[in-house]
Protein backbone atom coordinates (compact mmCIF):
# COMPACT_ATOMS: atom_id res chain seq x y z
CA UNK A 1 0.00 0.00 0.00
CA UNK A 2 1.36 3.29 -1.06
CA UNK A 3 1.52 6.34 1.31
CA UNK A 4 -0.52 9.13 0.28
CA UNK A 5 0.73 12.30 1.49
CA UNK A 6 0.49 16.16 -0.59
CA UNK A 7 3.55 17.40 -2.13
CA UNK A 8 5.32 20.49 -0.41
CA UNK A 9 5.23 22.78 -3.56
CA UNK A 10 7.99 25.71 -3.04
CA UNK A 11 6.12 28.88 -4.77
CA UNK A 12 9.51 30.14 -5.39
CA UNK A 13 10.83 27.49 -7.40
CA UNK A 14 11.11 27.10 -11.14
CA UNK A 15 8.80 24.52 -12.06
CA UNK A 16 9.58 24.45 -16.02
CA UNK A 17 12.68 22.11 -14.76
CA UNK A 18 11.29 20.18 -12.79
CA UNK A 19 9.35 16.52 -13.84
CA UNK A 20 5.74 16.44 -14.35
CA UNK A 21 5.42 13.24 -12.18
CA UNK A 22 6.73 13.25 -8.48
CA UNK A 23 8.10 10.32 -7.21
CA UNK A 24 5.38 9.61 -5.43
CA UNK A 25 3.02 10.21 -8.29
CA UNK A 26 5.58 7.91 -10.77
CA UNK A 27 5.12 5.18 -7.67
CA UNK A 28 1.01 5.17 -8.29
CA UNK A 29 1.12 4.63 -11.78
CA UNK A 30 3.84 2.08 -12.31
CA UNK A 31 1.76 0.28 -9.66
CA UNK A 32 -1.72 1.06 -12.05
CA UNK A 33 0.10 -0.09 -14.66
CA UNK A 34 1.54 -3.95 -12.96
CA UNK A 35 -2.46 -4.01 -11.64
CA UNK A 36 -3.86 -3.59 -15.20
CA UNK A 37 -1.62 -5.84 -17.15
CA UNK A 38 -2.89 -8.86 -14.56
CA UNK A 39 -6.07 -8.39 -15.82
CA UNK A 40 -6.74 -10.19 -18.96
CA UNK A 41 -10.15 -10.76 -21.13
CA UNK A 42 -11.57 -14.60 -20.58
CA UNK A 43 -14.01 -16.50 -23.25
CA UNK A 44 -16.11 -19.15 -22.28
CA UNK A 45 -15.74 -22.14 -24.73
CA UNK A 46 -19.25 -22.79 -24.17
CA UNK A 47 -21.07 -19.67 -24.58
CA UNK A 48 -18.78 -17.90 -26.35
CA UNK A 49 -18.86 -15.02 -23.93
CA UNK A 50 -15.44 -13.09 -23.75
CA UNK A 51 -15.35 -10.62 -20.77
CA UNK A 52 -13.41 -10.13 -17.53
CA UNK A 53 -13.56 -12.37 -14.10
CA UNK A 54 -16.07 -14.75 -15.37
CA UNK A 55 -15.07 -18.15 -13.05
CA UNK A 56 -13.95 -20.15 -15.74
CA UNK A 57 -13.55 -23.79 -14.38
CA UNK A 58 -11.21 -26.24 -15.78
CA UNK A 59 -12.92 -26.48 -18.77
CA UNK A 60 -12.82 -22.65 -19.51
CA UNK A 61 -16.59 -22.77 -18.84
CA UNK A 62 -18.12 -19.89 -17.17
CA UNK A 63 -20.12 -20.57 -14.22
CA UNK A 64 -23.39 -19.01 -15.95
CA UNK A 65 -23.18 -22.14 -18.28
CA UNK A 66 -22.20 -24.37 -15.53
CA UNK A 67 -25.40 -23.14 -13.56
CA UNK A 68 -27.63 -23.15 -16.54
CA UNK A 69 -26.38 -26.76 -17.76
CA UNK A 70 -26.04 -28.98 -14.54
CA UNK A 71 -29.55 -30.51 -15.24
CA UNK A 72 -29.69 -31.45 -18.43
CA UNK A 73 -29.97 -34.47 -20.19
CA UNK A 74 -26.78 -36.12 -22.18
CA UNK A 75 -28.52 -35.84 -25.49
CA UNK A 76 -29.59 -32.14 -24.52
CA UNK A 77 -27.67 -29.48 -26.67
CA UNK A 78 -26.13 -26.91 -23.81
CA UNK A 79 -28.81 -24.39 -23.03
CA UNK A 80 -26.14 -21.13 -24.67
CA UNK A 81 -24.53 -23.09 -26.81
CA UNK A 82 -24.24 -22.77 -30.67
CA UNK A 83 -25.96 -26.05 -30.59
CA UNK A 84 -29.18 -24.66 -29.82
CA UNK A 85 -28.93 -21.56 -31.64
CA UNK A 86 -28.07 -19.36 -28.78
CA UNK A 87 -24.49 -17.95 -30.30
CA UNK A 88 -25.46 -15.48 -32.80
CA UNK A 89 -21.23 -15.20 -33.54
CA UNK A 90 -19.19 -12.23 -34.08
CA UNK A 91 -21.21 -9.30 -35.63
CA UNK A 92 -19.94 -8.76 -39.46
CA UNK A 93 -17.48 -5.78 -39.75
CA UNK A 94 -20.06 -4.21 -42.53
CA UNK A 95 -22.83 -3.96 -39.54
CA UNK A 96 -20.48 -2.01 -37.17
CA UNK A 97 -19.30 1.45 -37.01
CA UNK A 98 -21.22 3.54 -38.59
CA UNK A 99 -23.72 1.18 -39.25
CA UNK A 100 -24.45 -0.02 -35.78
CA UNK A 101 -28.07 0.56 -34.74
CA UNK A 102 -29.33 3.05 -32.66
CA UNK A 103 -32.35 2.15 -30.29
CA UNK A 104 -35.30 3.15 -32.16
CA UNK A 105 -33.89 1.40 -35.44
CA UNK A 106 -33.32 -1.95 -33.28
CA UNK A 107 -37.29 -1.51 -32.47
CA UNK A 108 -37.65 -0.90 -36.22
CA UNK A 109 -36.49 -4.20 -37.44
CA UNK A 110 -37.52 -6.63 -34.37
CA UNK A 111 -39.95 -9.11 -35.12
CA UNK A 112 -41.37 -9.55 -31.58
CA UNK A 113 -42.55 -6.64 -29.29
CA UNK A 114 -43.66 -7.05 -25.77
CA UNK A 115 -43.20 -4.36 -24.00
CA UNK A 116 -44.70 -0.34 -24.16
CA UNK A 117 -41.89 2.17 -23.28
CA UNK A 118 -42.53 5.18 -21.05
CA UNK A 119 -40.05 7.43 -21.72
CA UNK A 120 -39.71 10.43 -19.09
CA UNK A 121 -36.75 13.64 -19.83
CA UNK A 122 -36.64 16.06 -17.14
CA UNK A 123 -34.38 18.83 -17.57
CA UNK A 124 -32.82 22.00 -15.57
CA UNK A 125 -29.96 24.88 -16.54
CA UNK A 126 -26.95 22.25 -15.07
CA UNK A 127 -28.35 18.93 -14.99
CA UNK A 128 -30.63 16.24 -17.12
CA UNK A 129 -32.36 13.52 -16.15
CA UNK A 130 -34.33 10.72 -17.69
CA UNK A 131 -36.44 7.69 -16.37
CA UNK A 132 -37.16 4.78 -19.15
CA UNK A 133 -40.36 2.05 -17.78
CA UNK A 134 -41.06 -1.21 -19.99
CA UNK A 135 -44.82 -2.16 -19.77
CA UNK A 136 -45.50 -5.86 -20.25
CA UNK A 137 -48.28 -5.75 -23.14
CA UNK A 138 -50.54 -8.92 -22.22
CA UNK A 139 -50.19 -10.04 -25.90
CA UNK A 140 -47.11 -10.03 -27.37
CA UNK A 141 -46.53 -8.43 -31.35
CA UNK A 142 -44.91 -10.73 -33.58
CA UNK A 143 -43.97 -8.86 -37.28
CA UNK A 144 -44.00 -10.52 -40.31
CA UNK A 145 -43.47 -7.22 -42.37
CA UNK A 146 -40.19 -5.43 -41.83
CA UNK A 147 -39.15 -2.37 -41.10
CA UNK A 148 -41.85 -0.38 -38.84
CA UNK A 149 -42.35 3.05 -38.96
CA UNK A 150 -41.58 4.89 -35.96
CA UNK A 151 -45.23 5.45 -35.91
CA UNK A 152 -46.18 2.07 -35.27
CA UNK A 153 -43.90 1.86 -32.49
CA UNK A 154 -45.09 1.44 -28.39
CA UNK A 155 -43.05 4.45 -27.46
CA UNK A 156 -44.58 6.98 -25.24
CA UNK A 157 -42.38 10.49 -24.53
CA UNK A 158 -42.73 12.50 -21.93
CA UNK A 159 -41.01 15.89 -21.89
CA UNK A 160 -40.62 19.37 -20.80
CA UNK A 161 -42.64 21.48 -23.43
CA UNK A 162 -39.73 24.07 -23.51
CA UNK A 163 -36.98 21.62 -24.16
CA UNK A 164 -36.39 22.95 -27.84
CA UNK A 165 -35.16 26.00 -26.46
CA UNK A 166 -32.61 24.38 -24.55
CA UNK A 167 -29.89 23.03 -27.80
CA UNK A 168 -27.67 20.86 -25.29
CA UNK A 169 -31.11 19.04 -23.98
CA UNK A 170 -32.05 18.83 -27.23
CA UNK A 171 -29.36 17.01 -28.31
CA UNK A 172 -29.16 14.86 -25.29
CA UNK A 173 -32.82 14.10 -25.42
CA UNK A 174 -32.65 12.80 -29.12
CA UNK A 175 -29.74 10.68 -29.59
CA UNK A 176 -31.28 7.51 -29.10
CA UNK A 177 -34.17 8.73 -31.63
CA UNK A 178 -31.94 8.86 -35.02
CA UNK A 179 -33.03 6.65 -37.69
CA UNK A 180 -31.43 6.17 -40.86
CA UNK A 181 -32.30 4.36 -43.96
CA UNK A 182 -29.03 2.57 -45.52
CA UNK A 183 -28.47 1.40 -41.90
CA UNK A 184 -31.74 -0.33 -41.51
CA UNK A 185 -32.04 -1.91 -45.15
CA UNK A 186 -28.75 -2.67 -44.90
CA UNK A 187 -29.63 -5.06 -41.52
CA UNK A 188 -32.56 -6.38 -42.74
CA UNK A 189 -30.98 -7.89 -46.02
CA UNK A 190 -28.54 -9.70 -43.22
CA UNK A 191 -31.12 -10.74 -41.12
CA UNK A 192 -32.94 -12.29 -44.18
CA UNK A 193 -30.34 -13.67 -45.68
CA UNK A 194 -28.46 -15.08 -42.48
CA UNK A 195 -30.48 -15.23 -39.79
CA UNK A 196 -33.24 -18.37 -39.56
CA UNK A 197 -36.47 -16.18 -37.73
CA UNK A 198 -35.92 -13.31 -40.62
CA UNK A 199 -36.29 -15.45 -43.49
CA UNK A 200 -39.84 -15.57 -43.86
CA UNK A 201 -40.58 -11.88 -43.64
CA UNK A 202 -41.61 -9.72 -46.11
CA UNK A 203 -39.72 -6.40 -46.64
CA UNK A 204 -42.00 -3.55 -46.23
CA UNK A 205 -40.67 -1.42 -48.96
CA UNK A 206 -42.78 1.16 -49.09
CA UNK A 207 -41.68 1.77 -45.04
CA UNK A 208 -38.05 1.46 -45.95
CA UNK A 209 -38.83 4.01 -48.35
CA UNK A 210 -40.36 6.39 -46.26
CA UNK A 211 -37.74 5.95 -43.50
CA UNK A 212 -35.74 8.93 -43.22
CA UNK A 213 -31.82 9.16 -45.04
CA UNK A 214 -30.81 10.32 -41.36
CA UNK A 215 -33.09 12.23 -39.27
CA UNK A 216 -34.04 12.17 -35.72
CA UNK A 217 -38.05 10.76 -35.53
CA UNK A 218 -38.74 11.86 -32.31
CA UNK A 219 -41.58 13.86 -33.39
CA UNK A 220 -43.84 10.57 -35.03
CA UNK A 221 -43.78 9.11 -31.84
CA UNK A 222 -46.82 9.67 -29.10
CA UNK A 223 -45.40 12.80 -27.22
CA UNK A 224 -46.53 13.74 -24.26
CA UNK A 225 -45.45 17.47 -22.78
CA UNK A 226 -45.78 18.68 -19.22
CA UNK A 227 -44.72 22.42 -17.87
CA UNK A 228 -41.24 23.09 -17.66
CA UNK A 229 -39.78 22.65 -14.02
Amino acid sequence: MLEETNPVIDPTSDLSEQPALNEQDWAYLQAFHERMEKEHMEQCTRCNKKWYNLALNQDHVCYVCVKADKDLDTDTPFQFSANNEMDPGPVPTQLTGEYALTQVEEMLIARVHCFMEVRQVRGSQFRYRGHVVNFLNNTGKVYDRLPLLPSDLDIIIIRPAGYKRDPKMRKQFRKDFRVRKHVVRRWLEHLKQHHEGYRTIDVAWDNLDALPDDAFVDNELIIHEIADE
